[in-house]
């Protein structure tokens, strides 16, 4: 029979440290709080995702700026909610998803979500006869959140 060694254990609080990297708490929330909120809705048989572009839960009434999302007959539709100076609801088109990037977006950040937007933009209002001033703004408006 074989007899066995008797483990040495230290119980100096100054002794070396495992060489692991350590996976703490605070950086896994860290890593969830970085990635796109997303809220599903349904209105008949039409389904939408509403993006959250604050980690402020939305209360009654609340008046945040968020993204809208919803499917097409070419991809996925997206469009900005937001509030003007009259309080008065908007919600322009902006772009079209194609379903892998809206399944990559969905895994991504807000930061990632507003870039890929924002170069949609770009690519329309570079097209012939594309209102640069309706552009401007809207990318502006984009552009906040990266």
């Amino acid at each position: 029979m074989a007899v066995k060694k008797p483990r040495n254990i230290t119980r100096n609080p100054n002794s070396a440290k495992s060489s692991k990297p350590r996976h703490t708490a605070a950086a896994k929330s860290a890593d969830k709080s970085s990635r796109l909120q997303i809220r599903t809705t349904r209105k008949g048989s039409q389904e939408s995702w509403t993006v959250a572009t604050s980690t402020k839960p939305p209360t009654k009434g609340s008046k945040q700026t968020s993204f809208r999302v919803r499917v097409s007959d070419v991809g996925y539709r997206v469009c900005l909610v937001y509030y003007d100076e009259l309080s008065k609801r908007r919600e322009p088109y902006l772009c079209y998803l194609s379903a892998k990037e809206w399944q990559r977006a969905r895994r991504g950040s807000l930061d990632n979500f507003a870039q890929l937007v924002a170069n949609k933009l770009t690519e329309r209002a570079r097209k012939k006869g594309a209102d640069v001033e309706k552009f401007g703004g809207l990318s502006s408006k984009v552009r906040a959140f990266l």
